[in-house]
Formats: C-alpha cells, structure tokens, sequence
C-alpha cells in the first residue's frame, strides 16, 4: 500500500491511499498541475524545508538527512553549482551543492535539498526563490534519476 501526497486548491494536503504501483502513478499524475503550484508556492522557503526535513525524519525512523560532500558521486568532477541571486548569502557553501541524503542499510534511500530545484528544472524566473539556477538544477535531478535507474538495474 502507498500513500501519495495531494493538495486542494487551498494547498491543504490531503491524503490519497493507494494499494497499487498503478493507483499510484495514476493518482500522482492526476495531482501534478496541484503539486506543481504547491511546490513553486513554497519553493526555497526556509519553513517549508525544516518541515519537510522533520517529516522526512520521521518517515526514515530517526535516520536525519547528512549534507553529501562535494567528491560524492552524483555530482561529477566538473560540476560547479549556480545558485539563484535571491538569498545567495544564505547558503551554507554556495561554492558547493547542498544535496542532502538519507541513508539506510548502507544506500540512499532519499535525496533532500533545503534550495529549490523545481523552480529551477521549470526554468521559472520567480523573484524570491533560494535555490539552483535552471542549469544546475537540471544537472541535479539528472544526475539523481540516472542513478536511482542504475540501483534499479
């Protein structure tokens, strides 16, 4: 059984329960014009990333996502991060990326980023938002599918 996250038009999350992979693709990509709106609504705000980190927490049994250094693997030797002018100063280390992960049993089982990648991957010019220039943020989840299909594998 999955649960999908869903919002209503007043960006209220609203549980979906599902007892297939299918119910829950089909019901995720019945949610997407909604989800993308929330995203973009809350996209690099500081609440929202300490209440997602707390939930992701929660959800990984105690386990709390650990910044990933620059020599990690998902990012290449060449990759240099760009990060939107909103906020810069408030990054940790803009010279480096921010991608945090959770690790469980010895694998990543979740990817986290506190700076914004939707915004960035849509490539909307959105005054406000901390987070990765397009560029970058394609480069980024990129980079995270190729390797999550290469665990699949």
């Amino acid at each position: 059984m999955a649960t999908a996250p869903a919002v209503d038009s007043n960006h209220n999350a609203i549980p979906i329960i599902m007892t297939s992979q299918k119910e829950f693709v089909n019901a995720l990509v019945a949610q997407l014009p909604q989800l993308r709106r929330y995203a973009i609504a809350l996209a690099g705000n500081a609440a929202f990333a300490d209440a997602a980190t707390n939930e992701i927490v929660s959800l990984f049994n105690g386990n709390a996502p650990k910044t990933l250094p620059p020599t990690y693997p998902l990012y290449s030797s060449d990759f240099k991060p760009q990060y939107r002018s909103f906020n810069i100063l408030t990054i940790a280390n803009p010279l480096a990326p921010q991608l945090q992960a959770v690790e469980q049993n010895g694998r990543v089982v979740a990817y986290l980023s506190r700076e914004d990648l939707t915004a960035g991957i849509l490539g909307v010019p959105t005054d406000g938002i901390t987070g990765y220039k397009p560029e970058s943020a394609r480069r980024l989840v990129a980079n995270i599918a190729a390797s999550c299909e290469a665990k699949v594998k």
